[in-house]
Parts: structure tokens; sequence; C-alpha cells
């Protein structure tokens, strides 16, 4: 649909110079026509004809149009969207429906909750709030800690666990170096054992 300026002279059918009296003598005429109660009667063309007689004849109607377009003064433009024309189909609002409901009802709550569930593990620091539990525990038991006993708590983190950090792969020989390595250099009486969770 094109949009088309509205012109009361043109629903009237007279010059745009025409006077009063040649725009009272066209409604006139048009109106004896196209008047509701008469056969050859048009509701909706004779109240176009008289809104443009009302335009060219009142100065305010003839004012709001030639400042706005229109006789009845400022109105409410209409814009459109740009859609496809299968979205706004009538065989296919079952379809549209569905993937908008898919969309909000399915897949977005899905994505947020999977991203929620992710990141409240998380302190705003990116550090596990396990981890930070951990530290917490260890550093207010025991506020003096040994340079030893914090690379052992440290060691201890979270992020090395491969339960809370999928990266980590554990290796075979792990389960033999490390305790061996541990042994080496921890005496009995530095090893935590009291798990702090």
């Amino acid at each position: 649909m094109e949009y088309v300026e509205y012109d009361p002279y043109m629903e009237l059918d007279v010059d745009r110079g025409a006077s009063q009296k040649e725009i009272k003598k066209a409604y006139r005429k048009l109106s004896l026509i196209f008047h509701p109660d008469k056969e050859t009667g048009d509701h909706k063309k004779f109240m176009r004809i008289a809104k443009a007689y009302a335009a060219l004849t009142d100065e305010e109607t003839m004012k709001n149009w030639e400042e706005y377009g229109n006789p009845d003064g400022p109105g409410v433009t209409k814009f459109g969207i740009a859609l496809p024309k299968w979205i706004i189909e009538k065989e296919n609002s079952i379809w549209v429906l569905a993937v908008y409901g898919l969309l909000f009802m399915v897949l977005l709550p899905v994505v947020v909750g999977a991203w929620w569930y992710r990141s409240i593990k998380f302190s705003k620091d990116q550090v596990l709030l396990d981890t930070t539990r951990l530290y917490y525990y260890f550093f207010q038991k025991i506020p003096n800690m040994m340079l030893k006993k914090v690379v052992m708590v440290l060691a201890g983190s979270f992020e090395f666990d491969k339960f809370h950090n999928q990266e980590i792969v554990e290796r075979p020989s792990d389960n033999e170096e490390v305790p061996q390595f541990s042994s080496s250099y921890y005496d009995d009486d530095d090893i935590i054992i009291i798990p702090p969770i």
C-alpha cells in the first residue's frame, strides 16, 4: 500500500485556485450524488467529501491541513516493520508461535540457567568459591602460617581438582610421584588433614 498525501481539492474535484463559491458548488453537487440517504449513496465517499469541504472552508481546519497535511490536525504516524511475508501469513502462524515459544520459553531459560549455574561457582575475581572458603578457613585458623604451609594450602586449591576444573588431566604417574615429592618436601607435622568444607 502506497502512501498518498491527502488533497481536499482532489476529493471535491476542483482546481487548487478555486474560489469559495466554486468549492461550495462542487460540494453540493457531490453530496447530492453520494449522500448516504440517496440511492447512489456511498457513506465513506460522502465522509471524505464533507471532510474536504470543511478543510477548504473552515479556517481552523484549513490551517490544520496546511500545517499537518490533515484537516484533523496532527495524527498518529504509523510505521511498518519489514518482516518476511512468510512470517505474517496465517498458515505459518502456528509455526512462528512455536519457534517463539521454543526460543523464549525453552532456549533462553536454559542458556541463562547454564550461565548462572557456571557463574555462581565463582567470585567476582573468577576464583572458585570453594577455594575462597578453603583459604579463609586455613588463614583464620592459622594466622601466622609458615611459607611451607601456605604453599600446601595453595596447592589444595579446587582449581587443581579435576571435578571442579575440566581442563585438569590426571596422569597415572601422579599417584606415584606426587606422594613421593610430598613426603620429601613436607614433614608429617606439616600435613593438614582436617578438611575445611
